[in-house]
């Protein structure tokens, strides 16, 4: 809602540009290995547990009081205290849920997550540190997540959603239940787009922050009539107080960031976005970043764009990752638009720049609508399913790729594939979803993971057995730049 100009504070200044960081003092070694990329709901299942898990706590504040070897069975800490090959995890940051009031931030859950990975360290049966990736969320893949990734005194919105009586509502809360729709909210420090499918016979919807807003060169007032930078200086305000709380804390590995929307908006207001300032805003948050995490890696996640994709990992990238020194993450659901991006990646970042790789059980089949990525990654060069192994170009099409032979009834198994494309693409680091839902069209979860992990006996990574390297198989050399 627009506020009287007599009662608007004044805003502060830009946050400065901080000089560049020295490339040799980096957090490096530690880092590298496979991490578990944490649901969101298992991220806010945080409270007291039981040893027998029932109901099931992820992130049982009493863990270390209660500890004990064989406690705690279903929880992350459990996991990280006994797989030696499992790092660490990916969490989200969430805005939303640290600054609960303007300007003060509360770290409770953070801080206790920290203090159990850390103290996993002693106590661990393989004595091994674990880390911690925070993903900066600044999407959302629905309407109810607003409230995640904005403060509370930014939750304003402009009265007016994107859809209301007269043009019929775009959202459809629990279709098979309440069969219940609502309009779709449109707020201030926030554009809506049309996201993927996320509920049965309805598509979603979901929210991005204004990134065009974030370019030096954007002058004006912003959607709540406040100077244009007043957003943009907030957030930049939260991240510092994010990496000064824990850029000195052992088990903080670095950052990375949630994949572009699917640029689809499919709102009536399409003012709203313009795709050319939408990443040049972007781009400059990134080199913010870079030249303010001085010490940890700063990892860009391309997907989704093809044009930004080739902007951050083609061959003559000026403003990309490896000019940059940003790390690369790609996709954890590979289509064929998505090609040419991780053959570039493996081209020009593998070695240059921290490689994370992302995956989740729908990698072993395609269940988005489209054909999946299934390369053979188990020979050098590997079968790209008939793409000539000089490199897919961009738009070839996906049906080239349906009779690569990788499916669960191969001779490769599910586990060789995910650990031998992951070095295949040049991962220092594998982000592999934790979901512990499988079915028979979402294969290979989060437990077969470990299952296989805990009890293959085939590869040899790093002088170990992949059940005993700390690096889980992974790439454990030092990129050129990791700052």
């Amino acid at each position: 809602m627009v506020s009287s100009i007599f009662s608007r504070a004044k805003p502060k200044p830009p946050i400065p540009v901080p000089d560049p960081p020295d490339p040799m003092t980096v957090v490096w070694e530690g880092t590298q290995g496979i991490y578990a990329k944490i649901e969101q709901a298992q991220l806010d299942s945080y409270g007291t547990g039981n040893t027998n898990s029932s109901p099931r706590v992820h992130f049982p504040t009493n863990y270390l009081t209660d500890f004990g070897n064989n406690n705690f069975p279903g929880s992350v800490y459990y996991e990280l205290l006994h797989y030696k090959w499992m790092r660490g995890i990916q969490i989200d940051l969430e805005w939303g849920n640290v600054e609960l009031t303007k300007d003060n931030f509360t770290w409770t859950k953070y801080d206790k997550i920290f203090e159990i990975v850390n103290a996993l360290g002693t106590k661990g049966l393989n004595g091994q540190d674990k880390k911690i990736l925070f993903l900066i969320t600044w999407k959302t893949f629905d309407i109810e997540d607003a409230v995640r990734v904005l403060p509370v005194d930014l939750q304003g919105n402009q009265g007016t959603a994107y859809s209301n009586s007269s043009t019929g509502p775009l959202y459809k809360i629990n279709p098979d239940l309440s069969h219940t729709f609502v309009d779709f909210p449109r707020y201030d420090y926030l554009w809506g787009f049309k996201s993927s499918s996320q509920q049965p016979g309805n598509d979603g919807f979901g929210y991005h922050y204004r990134f065009a807003d974030f370019r030096a060169a954007a002058t004006g007032n912003d959607f709540n009539g406040d100077p244009i930078a007043t957003f943009p200086n907030r957030f930049k305000a939260f991240l510092t107080a994010t990496y000064d709380r824990y850029k000195d804390n052992p088990a903080f590995a670095g950052f990375l960031t949630i994949e572009p929307s699917p640029l689809t908006p499919a709102i009536p207001a399409l003012n709203e976005y313009d795709e050319t300032n939408h990443f040049n805003g972007r781009l400059e948050l990134l080199q913010w970043m870079r030249n303010t995490f001085t010490k940890h890696m700063m990892v860009e996640a391309p997907n989704h764009n093809n044009k930004w994709m080739t902007r951050m990992t083609g061959d003559t990238a000026t403003e990309g990752c490896v000019a940059k020194h940003l790390g690369f993450t790609g996709p954890n659901m590979h289509t064929g638009t998505n090609l040419e991006g991780l053959y570039n990646a493996r081209k020009n970042i593998k070695g240059v720049c921290p490689y994370i790789v992302q995956c989740q059980p729908q990698d072993m089949k395609s269940m988005s609508g489209n054909i999946a990525t299934y390369w053979r990654f188990d020979t050098d060069p590997p079968d790209f399913g008939g793409i000539a192994t000089a490199g897919p170009t961009q738009g070839q099409p996906n049906t080239s790729l349906t009779s690569d032979g990788i499916n669960n009834n191969d001779p490769i198994t599910d586990g060789d594939w995910v650990i031998l494309r992951s070095r295949y693409l040049g991962g220092n680091i594998l982000s592999y979803q934790r979901n512990i839902a499988a079915t028979a069209t979402n294969p290979f979860d989060w437990d077969d993971f470990v299952n296989y992990m805990q009890t293959t006996t085939t590869l040899v990574f790093n002088g170990n057995l992949i059940t005993n390297d700390p690096y889980g198989g992974m790439i454990p050399t030092q990129p050129t730049f990791v700052v």
